[in-house]
């Protein structure tokens, strides 16, 4: 059995990564609503568990991730045949792109990204900024956060493999001068008991709860600079001019380079120290670059409502009246999932640390070694110089001369 939903002449079914814990999958899906809504379009969000593809049917399929190799039980349902909308996303995948053939109009985040999917397409793919680049917020007051008039406010939100990329990361973030407020944002990931059980100083610092994507978005605008781990976290700064610091991830890379701004993407803790030294002493002023953004986003969303218009009539998305009913399952399945992936993670963060340790504390007793031989060497020679000073002394008493 399965149901359609009859919707009005102007609504357009939205597929992008709606059930995961992700931040900024999830304020993709808002901030397409809220731009369409704009433009007098209704977005209609659909479950990538229970929609059944329509190809006649125009889709917006994206942002986020999602473009990757076939074979993965939650992804493949992103690769929707027919006339669609690829909207700004993400490609970690290589294999088997041929079906984008059919959309209607195809973009990526990044400029690495549209090369790896342009020969598959067999037309031009577009760079356009995530559509985050538009969203908007209303104030979230961050409890405790009286500011002084001058006192700058560092955002921090970390995730475990910083402990690799920068193994002072504690002292790091302790020397900052500043009240600082910890923003967990990669909820999937875990981030809060994670930066909670770090031994940061604390005294004068907030600890924030998990909050939701509109309320993060608020939060990183009132910071002075933010150090971050999340591609999101970078975006959601960036957009509001305020100065940010990533961790590495080639999609964050990536995405930056492409505004000339990957400088602020460090791979090592030397890296982030200089950083830090730069905004901290440093008038960072973004507008331009955003403004530009906005631009090119508010022109593709204008493109999107032209498609709809001339393609849509009255749009039924189809649902499987039984996936309903198993919906949750999936849901709490891949969350399981996900959580799996975090432990097998940290597991194998902590095995490399400890390896780590291992071969740090070999070095240090190799250094101590050499240290130890250099100075039995000199100590010999230093014997030497004396035995040979003791035995011409007793040859020139022996001659009877005397030894100067």
């Amino acid at each position: 059995m399965s149901k359609k939903i009859n919707t009005t002449d102007k609504t357009v079914g939205i597929l992008y990564d709606s059930v995961s814990l992700n931040t900024g999958d999830i304020a993709i899906g808002v901030a397409l609503i809220q731009v369409l809504e704009k433009r007098g379009i209704k977005a209609r969000i659909l479950d990538p568990y229970t929609y059944k593809n329509d190809p006649s049917r125009t889709v917006i399929v994206g942002g986020g991730q999602l473009l990757r190799d076939p074979g993965d039980d939650f992804y493949d349902k992103f690769r929707i045949k027919g006339k669609h909308i690829l909207n700004s996303v993400g490609v970690s995948g290589t294999k088997d792109f041929s079906y984008l053939k059919d959309y209607l109009y195809v973009s990526t985040r990044s400029t690495f990204e549209s090369n790896v999917i342009k020969g598959y397409v067999g037309k031009g793919v577009d760079v356009i900024p995530c559509t985050t680049t538009l969203l908007e917020s209303k104030k979230y007051t961050i409890p405790g956060l009286k500011s002084k008039p001058g006192e700058k406010v560092v955002g921090i939100q970390l995730v475990p493999d910083v402990l690799i990329t920068c193994p002072d990361i504690i002292q790091i973030i302790n020397n900052i001068p500043h009240k600082k407020v910890f923003i967990p944002f990669t909820h999937y990931n875990q981030d809060a008991s994670f930066m909670k059980n770090l031994p940061f100083d604390k005294t004068n610092a907030i600890m924030l709860d998990k909050l939701e994507p509109l309320e993060l978005h608020s939060a990183m605008s009132q910071m002075d600079y933010v150090i971050v781990s999340s591609l999101h976290a970078s975006i959601f700064a960036y957009t509001q001019n305020v100065p940010f610091i990533s961790m590495y991830q080639k999609k964050a890379h990536d995405y930056f380079k492409d505004r000339k701004l990957d400088n602020f993407v460090y791979t090592n803790q030397e890296q982030l120290v200089g950083l830090i030294d730069l905004v901290e002493n440093s008038n960072i002023d973004m507008s331009e670059k955003i403004e530009k953004d906005r631009a090119m986003v508010n022109k593709t969303i204008d493109k999107y409502v032209e498609i709809i218009n001339s393609t849509s009539t009255t749009a039924q998305y189809e649902e499987g009246s039984d996936d309903i009913k198993a919906s949750a399952l999936r849901r709490l399945q891949l969350e399981v999932k996900q959580l799996e992936g975090v432990v097998g993670k940290r597991d194998v963060l902590m095995h490399n640390m400890i390896y780590e340790n291992m071969r740090s504390s070999e070095k240090k007793l190799n250094t101590l070694r050499d240290y130890i031989s250099e100075l039995e060497n000199k100590l010999v020679i230093e014997q030497k110089k004396r035995l040979l000073s003791r035995m011409k002394r007793i040859a020139y008493m022996i001659v009877g001369k005397k030894y100067e």
